[in-house]
Order: C-alpha cells, then structure tokens, then sequence
C-alpha cells in the first residue's frame, strides 16, 4: 500500500519544526498539478507536479526550511498562510523560492510568522521534475539575522570533525 500523495492543501502531510535541521525523505513521484490553489509564480511552474506539507510556527516565528537533492535536482516551493486558519483558504503566499539553496534547490528563511499558526509548504520539481527530494524545518537556539543555507559552521561554532 502506497498512501496518496498531499497533492492538494486538504491532504497536506504534517511537519515538525525541529531545534536542528533533521532531513526527512519525501517524493513528489506520480503528483499532479494542484487545482485548488493557482500557480505560485517561481521555479518554472509549467507542468508542475506539486506535493503540500502543514506545520505549526514555532513560538518565536522564526523558520528556516531547508531542502537538499534526492532524485529531483531542481525544485521550487512557496510558503502560504490561510486566512481561515484552515485548508480550505483563502490562501496568501509569504514567499516563493526556486534556488536559494544548495545546487538548484529552494531554501526559506522567515521572521515574524505567526507563534502556533498553521503554515502549509508546497515543493515541486522544476518543469515538471518528479522524484525523491529532502526538507528540514528548524528554528535554531540562536539565530542569526540573515541565515543563508544551514552549514555546520553556521551553527555548530566551536565544533571540531570527526575523523
């Protein structure tokens, strides 16, 4: 048995914001275009097979989501809020990114969210990529003012390799 893909806001699949950025595996293999929600205008949306995540903002609104390559390597997602608080809308797009990331991946760092609302994620592949892929959702003890991607020396400062 394979589950249905969160091919729509409704059916969204549920995150949890993490202390660390803790990559979790995900797919978009057999998703189809959205059709409640319009195109969210970053990372050539043509063809786009998308797959939606929910999760609750942190009590200090700060988020950092961080996405790696599986077997997609190019990928777009958008961050929305909903003015019902609830799937079903209307929703607002906080941010669309396409390659702020490592390689061609998308990477989110907010401020000011709302502490205990609920956010949902949408990740696509770039004209229609379909595969595997990796995200993390974190607010680190500390954080910076400008967080560009997530490298050990950014936050483990002061930590020798291993080896």
């Amino acid at each position: 048995y394979t589950p249905p893909l969160p091919n729509e806001p409704c059916s969204a699949e549920s995150l949890t914001v993490g202390a660390d950025c803790d990559f979790e595996n995900y797919t978009n293999t057999s998703a189809t275009r959205t059709t409640t929600v319009g195109n969210p205008g970053c990372g050539f949306t043509n063809a786009i097979k998308d797959v939606w995540y929910t999760f609750t903002a942190p009590a200090n609104g700060k988020l950092v989501i961080q996405s790696e390559e599986g077997t997609v390597t190019d990928g777009g997602m958008a961050l929305y809020s909903s003015g019902t608080g609830t799937c079903a809308g209307p929703f607002t797009m906080i941010e669309c990114d396409d390659d702020d990331g490592a390689g061609f991946m998308p990477f989110i760092n907010r401020t000011g969210l709302t502490p205990g609302a609920t956010y949902w994620l949408r990740f696509w592949g770039y004209g229609g990529q379909t595969g595997t892929f990796q995200l993390c959702l974190f607010t680190p003890a500390t954080y910076p003012d400008s967080v560009q991607q997530v490298t050990p020396s950014t936050y483990c400062a002061g930590m020798q390799p291993h080896g």
